[in-house]
């Protein structure tokens, strides 16, 4: 798959590659880039070429839970295989997606790997938010810093984007594919719902999955934020924030409480709750 900008870090990490052994963490907005940028790293350093599967090189060692906590158990596997020899005779290379997702067992597990990786072995950590791990972890890498996609970039990825999912998605490509998938319609109406707190015609015969009400969410906050940034003085970028500014007199602190609200039931959704009764909730 093609990379898209990112040209500082790939030219930071192509002087890296002789290097007898390095621990590195990879960090930025999900969405950026960064597992792209880490596979195509790897590929260089473990020499497999773009029609070989990566995932199966004998010589990296893989974690990928994107949703599930991350344990000592599989850094005990991970250290177990950083203490065989190379299988190919090169290097070797260990790869821990969604690195925020260790537990406190698992990140002291991996301190003294950290700091002293096998000779030949590269440890890369990504994560979405660095401040997460522990100050033992992030004092023991090499941090890059993956900025935020711009709106070029944004465009070379989906050529058809328009002005108001490049204002929501936030240099994210993987926020502005969901938002090119979602359901345009029913997003403004449960954005324009959430706001005015009138939400019969928008529940009726309705039921949000975990996954359209995060976009949803998200779409609402930027919705607010873009209000309160034209009572600012600002120029608004989207028209629902437009629309609802010229047509309703919203005090910032109740936009704020909205706010609030909708992190807070965005939270509560994903787990055991009567979900009719926490959109009803925030809807009125």
């Amino acid at each position: 798959m093609v990379i898209v900008g990112h040209k500082r870090e790939r030219e930071e990490l192509s002087g890296l590659l002789s290097r007898d052994g390095l621990s590195l963490s990879f960090s930025g907005k999900e969405g950026t880039g960064k597992k792209l940028v880490a596979l195509s790293f790897l590929r260089t350093l473990l020499n497999v070429s773009e029609t070989e599967d990566i995932r199966k090189h004998p010589d990296l060692f893989l974690v990928e839970k994107e949703d599930e906590m991350i344990k000592a158990d599989d850094i005990r596997a991970l250290i177990n295989f950083s203490s065989i020899k190379s299988y190919l005779g090169g290097k070797k290379a260990v790869l821990i997606d969604n690195a925020e997702n260790m537990n406190k067992n698992a990140q002291n597990a991996l301190l003294k790997i950290l700091e002293e990786p096998p000779k030949g072995e590269f440890i890369i950590l990504i994560t979405k938010d660095f401040e997460e791990l522990l100050p033992t972890i992030r004092s023991r890498v090499t941090n890059i810093r993956f900025r935020d996609l711009n709106d070029g970039e944004m465009r070379e990825i989906f050529p058809n984007i328009t002005e108001e999912i490049l204002a929501v998605a936030d240099g994210s490509a993987k926020k502005a594919d969901a938002f090119i998938h979602a359901d345009t319609k029913a997003m403004n109406a449960f954005a324009k719902n959430a706001i005015l707190g009138g939400g019969d015609a928008f529940l009726e015969g309705k039921e949000l999955t975990y996954v359209n009400l995060i976009i949803y969410t998200e779409y609402t906050q930027k919705t607010i934020a873009d209000m309160i940034f034209e009572k600012n003085g600002g120029e608004p970028r989207l028209r629902l924030s437009k629309y609802l500014n010229e047509h309703y007199d919203f005090r910032a602190d109740y936009l704020i409480e909205k706010s609030r609200k909708l992190d807070k039931t965005a939270k509560l959704y994903a787990g055991n709750y009567n979900k009719k009764l926490l959109l009803t909730n925030l809807l009125f």
